[in-house]
């Protein structure tokens, strides 16, 4: 049971990721390649993360973090 809600997890994650990605082509061009470092520097941070309460808590908030993004650019969600 553990692996299949890690691989949820890792899904969910990935998910996320590319929605941030997504989400950088909306600012302005000379701010997207720091945006992007920035983006791969949090994932990377919560990489070896094993605990199911803290990898609920860190796709929690970068659920929120993305809109905080989305917000700032002026995107639609």
């Amino acid at each position: 049971m553990a692996e299949l809600q890690s691989f949820i997890f890792r899904t969910q994650a990935l998910h996320l990721y590319r929605s941030f990605l997504r989400a950088v082509k909306g600012a302005p061009a000379e701010s997207q390649g720091e945006l992007r470092r920035e983006i791969r520097r949090g994932f990377d941070q919560e990489r070896g993360v094993k605990d199911v309460y803290a990898m609920k808590y860190s796709l929690s908030n970068g659920r929120v973090q993305l809109k905080q993004l989305r917000d700032m650019l002026g995107m639609r969600h």
